[in-house]
């Protein structure tokens, strides 16, 4: 027999630092669980050697991950474990069966430890929902109410369907937009490197060879030389400026008055205003039409939905409009008198009101605002790409004449 030292923590939350013997490391940690401890570090200490220690994710962890808000868990995994479950719960399998053929096939890391924590929690008697509301950093708040409102309904395998359906149209949207982004990142990234690297190196060469024969430098060349200077002395301050603009940028998110103002320039930007605005309407449309559609209420569903918009400008709107519902108005009226919302996405939720399909006319409004991004992000890539060369070309043409002007001078003063 080995000796295991751990460190668990107790049902009342108490820290646990003990010993137990056991063959292995499974079975310590099995032995550990007989003692009613949650595990967190199990690990065997030998003589001379370093002790190995084994994170073990349980249901202490929550605290942890909810603290930090810290998702480890890429959406890819999760949309492909919700399509799973989901398969398996309509063949008739059980939820625990579910999860536990799910966690074979995981492989050995963070998720597949969340889902034996789920499958533990679910086999003490514990709902779905409540096990995965304890690990809000990976299970969305919309995800744990529209899985509550499954077990409520008995329509999980409907409810897991549509919340792999909204994962992976959410999804598809992000991918396309990066995708868009990613040429003319890379285009600027490539230029900037290549121009600094000319300025920095190349253009100093040849302004000392003008010194020395005494030619009268023309303001394009000044211009150019001072930048050359700047880049080179205070060159130190360039690898410091991304940290401090993402830490200033975080500082303004931070406060609400700040943030309300940066939101809002955002939606006021030509042509980015629109772009952000119609990525904002979609997935709201598609989350609260995803949540209406699965029986969760619409007050709640609002109060989902408005976290996941990611503005605080129209997270306000639709707080006033959570407010009218609470108050007896309809969807439709304080959407429209908020002005955030376009006439075409008002209309079609008083036509779903009216009709009883508040739910589908969501959905379609989701699909026709996420077709219009994708039509307006390929339009602007289009749009970029020519103007990205046509910028750097004057760039490059600036440095170009700034060098040939002082040589032009020179060959002009020697000929005469």
């Amino acid at each position: 027999m080995r000796k295991f030292y751990f460190e668990a923590i107790d049902k009342t939350g108490k820290k646990i630092l003990d010993t137990v013997e056991a063959d292995n490391l499974n079975t310590a940690i099995s032995k550990i669980r007989e003692l009613s401890y949650f595990p967190m570090h199990v690990y065997e200490k030998a003589a001379k050697q370093k002790k190995e220690k084994l994170f073990r994710l349980n249901d202490s962890m929550p605290f942890l991950f909810g603290a930090l808000n810290i998702s480890m868990v890429s959406q890819k995994q999760l949309t492909i474990f919700t399509r799973q479950l989901a398969v398996l719960s309509g063949s008739g399998v059980t939820v625990l069966k579910g999860l536990n053929i799910l966690e074979e096939q995981q492989k050995p890391g963070l998720f597949r430890n969340i889902i034996d924590s789920l499958s533990k929690d679910v086999e003490s008697g514990c709902s779905l929902s409540d096990a995965l509301s304890k690990y809000p950093s990976v299970f969305s708040s919309l995800y744990v109410n529209m899985v509550k409102s499954g077990e409520v309904g008995g329509v999980m395998e409907v409810v897991l369907s549509r919340l792999a359906d909204f994962a992976e149209k959410n999804q598809r949207l992000s991918n396309k937009v990066r995708a868009a982004l990613v040429y003319p990142i890379f285009v600027v990234a490539i230029c900037f490197i290549v121009l600094t690297i000319l300025v920095t190196f190349v253009v100093p060469k040849f302004m000392s060879i003008f010194a020395e024969l005494g030619v009268n430098m023309p303001i394009p060349t000044l211009i150019l030389l001072s930048v050359s200077n700047m880049l080179r002395r205070y060159w130190y301050m360039f690898p410091f400026s991304v940290p401090l603009f993402i830490f200033l940028y975080t500082r303004i998110m931070k406060s609400s008055r700040l943030r309300y103002r940066v939101d809002n320039l955002k939606l006021r930007l030509p042509i980015f205003g629109t772009l952000f605005r119609n990525i904002i309407i979609a997935r709201f449309s598609r989350t609260f039409g995803t949540l209406t559609r699965s029986g969760v209420p619409i007050l709640q569903a609002l109060n989902i939905s408005k976290d996941t918009t990611d503005n605080i400008v129209i997270s306000d709107a639709i707080k006033k409009v959570h407010d009218s519902i609470r108050e007896g108005d309809t969807v439709a009226g304080p959407l429209a008198k908020s002005g955030i919302f376009p006439a075409i996405v008002v209309n079609m939720i008083n036509v779903g009101e009216e009709t009883g399909q508040l739910d589908s006319m969501l959905l379609k409004a989701a699909d026709t605002y996420e077709d219009e991004v994708e039509a307006t992000v390929t339009g602007l890539t289009s749009v970029l790409e020519p103007v990205l060369i046509i910028i750097m070309g004057l760039v490059v043409g600036f440095i170009i004449m700034s060098m040939l002007m002082p040589l032009i001078s020179l060959i002009g003063s020697l000929s005469s």
